[in-house]
């Protein structure tokens, strides 16, 4: 299968006539005919009926349409990215987060950061924390955003950006929305929402585990991700435990401190061996985004 096979096969299925196909790509119709015959002979099937008077897309053909536009989009995207780098040069900044939340704390970061290194291209990368930790140890992430882990590999630096205190969300017209604060008390009589141990950090996975004893099953939720929780919270299914972030909070959500918090420390990950001009730009610009948000 190659690419003027593909390209064959969507003129003639947009156009279902061979001659009005071949005028598209021009080529000759023998051409499109043959292209078309060999790709069916590969798969073993025909993807056109065909009659003397008309064309129609067999149901084989009908199943392949949205399969080849994506091959013969994925050659033409690789086309474009491999020409782009031959006429400019770039370089590629790997950014990886553990929750589509934390993707807000981003926006003026990557602003800030093409503003000044204007051939630099932010890659994205969104991943379980235990997908991250790898991909940051192999060096296929330059930075990643999470709370500092005294069991973290030592060969990663740390930046710290927040301190995170410990809170509670409740859903809005909650019966303790309006306390100055929450307690372990309190909360032992509550619903409560809780995350899946394994996407935790430690000192926050200590705090849930005596909720996750003294609680009913049937009062208590695991989710997967603070995202997931939160939706349950404001849902009026329960209450949740979070580090403080305060550019990530949730207008909807109200947000009470815990007593005798604790806090984690919020910030960056990233090789020291990889402290590029770049990186050292944006740990930067991260730092002036930190001193913006009292928390």
């Amino acid at each position: 299968m190659n690419t003027t096979q593909l390209e064959c096969f969507l003129a003639v299925a947009e156009h279902l006539n061979f001659a009005r196909a071949s005028e598209d790509l021009h080529i000759t119709q023998p051409a499109v005919t043959h292209q078309i015959n060999s790709l069916e002979n590969e798969f073993n099937v025909k993807f056109f009926r065909r009659t003397t008077r008309s064309v129609e897309l067999t149901q084989e053909g009908i199943n392949f349409l949205n399969d080849a536009r994506t091959i013969l989009q994925s050659v033409n995207l690789a086309k474009a990215r491999f020409s782009f780098r031959q006429a400019a040069s770039f370089t590629h900044f790997n950014i990886g987060c553990h929750s589509v939340t934390e993707l807000a704390l981003l926006p003026e970061l990557l602003k800030g950061l093409t503003e000044k290194h204007p051939n630099v291209h932010p890659v994205l990368r969104t991943v379980p924390i235990r997908a991250l930790e790898n991909l940051l140890e192999n060096e296929s992430l330059d930075v990643m955003f999470d709370y500092k882990e005294e069991k973290r590999s030592k060969s990663s630096s740390y930046h710290e950006l927040y301190k995170a205190e410990i809170i509670c969300a409740l859903p809005k017209g909650h019966a303790h929305a309006s306390d100055p604060f929450i307690s372990k008390e309190t909360l032992q009589s509550q619903k409560m929402i809780l995350l899946e141990p394994h996407k935790i950090s430690s000192i926050l996975f200590d705090l849930q585990k005596p909720f996750a004893l003294c609680h009913m099953p049937s009062d208590l939720y695991f989710c997967e991700n603070f995202e997931s929780a939160l939706t349950l919270v404001k849902s009026g299914l329960g209450i949740t435990m979070l580090p403080d972030i305060r550019p990530l909070r949730d207008p909807d959500i109200c947000y009470l401190p815990l007593k005798d918090q604790t806090s984690l420390s919020y910030g960056i990950h990233y090789k020291p061996n990889r402290r590029t001009d770049v990186l050292k730009t944006f740990l930067a610009l991260a730092d002036e985004m930190a001193e913006k948000t009292v928390l």
